[in-house]
């Protein structure tokens, strides 16, 4: 009798411990799955965070190159003025040669206009006079003394298209204002450059003065792009982060009835009052991480209503031993197969060694299903280093805490995925670590750095990047003693080509150019593309000019080899060089290339086709352009 009353006791327990067993096991999905979807999130946000500031940062750059080549071509009409006689001694053809020049080294532009000293514009083409007398950017020109001024967004007064001016005013060397020369650049020019950006279908690129007034916006999935413009309708908490921190920021806000949240990232434009903002609408980024989401739920919606379902059968079955048992061995089938998912890498350890993992994990890293076992986690380690680093977070976790990171490892075949790592302690010893693949992550970031460090047609080094590198090889050439040389380059008869045969051959003959620079210079020398058909090669260690002519006369003769189009036709350019050393004829980055790119024009005037150094007859170009 005690035995059956012993035996009956028990198996009025099991249930009840069944039960108990049943409500923590649920917990710990629960929690489990909350927690690798709020890691998996907290990753996402991250990237949607980074992904904005970046976009807003290649952005910013790219406004910064346009306005830096619009304000070249203002600064040469105004030299180009002074050096005709000064400006109240040109006549109408000189002036619109002078002004028709640029207006083809910079198509951006709508109009360059030069006025005199009363705001009257001297060469509108027509036969009214019209002046820009009352304009505020003429006045705000007058008192720059010769700076840069850009506009308040315009509105034109005959066709009335938006846009925004950029300004300089023009000095008599005894220091008399002379007139104005401003560039009219078209809202709709900022629209076509924001469309090449990938922002998503509900994405916003919007460029905004410095009273953020807005100049342009682009946004993919609306066909009116010019509404609001000139208006400064943003939302309150934006205006409010860009006042305390205008240089760059970033702002995450929720709008409309299903509370779409948006993140938008401002930067402004280095040295001028214009901030270009970008929105990434979350709902479009977060697509990839909503399915895994959905699939991870699922599968810990059918595991808990599997364990309920199994609770209910102990329930009826209570005095049945061997149901017992069986409801106990499909709740340990069951929570294995909520760790044993396809999404999310999963594996146990004690002392770093393999006790379990699941099939996710093995996939990712490139192993057969429980192969890991009984292994080292060294092995998934590229170096000691990182290996000693995640073993730092240990006594962390023995404290409660979780660990978090992201670091390179190595698949079984030795190639390096990217992975974001974080672990938790159980019991006895043995610690938990959930391991996402986030390599495409981290390949787009590296491509973004890359687009906003290099020309997007060439791969070419890009002017910021040029500027960078040319600042550095001073500094060494300086330390070190040695010479380098700037070698300004720009094709002859390419436009000929680029009218004839359209853009895009126009394009394949640039890339064909660049890839022949650059299999003409070392490896540590730098090739970069300024824009258009203009290119410098920064030559570094250099032993004489003699080194140097060697070098730039291998270019010349490789550029001017015919290129294939995509036609079979073949066209053939030229190449005028320019070359000034350092520390012979300047010690500064403007120095050099300034007097590399008056030897270019004076090799054009020679005859092209030719390189120049630097010389009294060079130095003595003016550049017209």
């Amino acid at each position: 009798m005690p035995e059956i009353e012993k035996l009956k006791s028990k198996r009025e327990r099991t249930p009840r411990l069944f039960a108990a067993g049943a409500c923590i096991l649920i917990g710990a999905v629960v929690g489990t799955i909350y927690w690798a979807l709020r890691t998996s999130y907290e990753s996402y946000s991250d990237r949607a965070n980074q992904a904005a500031q970046i976009l807003a940062q290649m952005v910013g750059l790219t406004v910064e190159t346009e306005i830096r080549l619009i304000d070249n071509a203002l600064v040469t009409v105004v030299q180009a003025l002074e050096h005709a006689s000064r400006y109240d001694r040109t006549g109408p053809e000189a002036l619109k040669m002078i002004v028709s020049d640029q207006l083809r080294l910079v198509p951006q532009v709508d109009a360059i206009r030069v006025t005199d000293e009363n705001g009257l514009v001297l060469n509108t083409g027509q036969t009214d006079d019209a002046s820009v007398a009352d304009r505020d950017y003429f006045e705000q020109a007058r008192r720059a003394q010769g700076a840069l001024v850009i506009s308040e967004p315009q509105q034109g007064r005959v066709i009335q298209k938006w846009g925004m001016v950029l300004a300089r005013a023009i000095i008599s060397a005894d220091g008399k204002f002379l007139g104005v020369v401003y560039a009219v650049v078209s809202s709709a020019h900022f629209v076509d450059t924001f469309d090449d950006v990938k922002i998503g279908p509900r994405g916003t690129i919007s460029l905004r003065s410095g009273t953020l007034r807005l100049i342009a916006r682009y946004t993919p999935e609306t066909a009116k792009q010019e509404l609001g413009l000139g208006a400064s309708n943003i939302s309150y908490d934006l205006r409010t982060v860009i006042s305390q921190s205008p240089n760059r920021g970033l702002v995450i806000s929720k709008a409309g009835l299903e509370g779409s949240e948006t993140v938008s990232a401002y930067q402004r434009v280095s040295g001028h009052p214009l901030q270009v903002l970008v929105g990434i609408d979350t709902d479009h980024y977060f697509g990839p991480w909503r399915k895994s989401a959905s699939q991870l739920t699922g599968i810990g919606v059918f595991i808990v209503v599997l364990i309920v379902t199994v609770i209910a059968l102990l329930g009826r079955r209570q005095k049945e031993l061997i149901a017992s048992q069986a409801a106990l061995n499909q709740l340990a089938a069951e929570q294995h197969l909520m760790l044993d998912n396809e999404l999310v890498g999963i594996a146990k350890f004690h002392r770093r060694v393999f006790t379990w993992h699941n099939r996710a994990l093995a996939a990712i890293f490139g192993y057969a299903p429980e192969e890991l076992v009984g292994q080292s986690v060294r092995l998934l380690y590229l170096d000691d280093s990182a290996y000693e680093l995640v073993g730092e977070t240990y006594p962390r976790l023995a404290l409660g805490e979780r660990a978090r990171l992201e670091l390179p490892m190595r698949r079984k075949d030795g190639s390096t995925v990217w992975i974001d790592l974080s672990g938790v302690q159980l019991p006895d010893g043995l610690s938990m670590w959930v391991m996402v693949d986030i390599s495409s992550v981290r390949a787009r970031e590296v491509q973004a750095t890359h687009l906003a460090k290099h020309d997007s047609l060439t791969g070419l080094a890009n002017r910021s990047t040029l500027d960078a590198l040319l600042g550095a090889a001073i500094v060494q050439a300086k330390g070190a003693a040695t010479r380098l040389a700037v070698v300004f380059i720009d094709l002859d008869g390419f436009k000929a080509i680029n009218d004839a045969w359209g853009h895009e051959a126009g394009d394949r003959l640039l890339v064909e150019v660049s890839r022949r620079i650059q299999h003409c210079i070392r490896s540590g020398d730098v090739a970069a593309r300024l824009g258009g058909d203009e290119f410098v090669v920064l030559l570094s260690e250099l032993e004489g000019p003699r080194q140097v002519e060697q070098v730039v006369s291998r270019m010349l003769d490789a550029i001017a080899e015919p290129v294939l189009l995509a036609s079979g036709q073949k066209v053939s350019v030229g190449a005028s060089a320019g070359v000034s050393l350092f520390p012979d004829n300047g010690t500064s980055k403007d120095c050099l290339l300034n007097s590399a790119d008056r030897a270019m024009y004076f090799a054009k005037r020679k005859g092209k086709g030719r390189m120049e150094f630097t010389s009294d007859q060079a130095e003595s170009v003016t550049i017209s352009n």
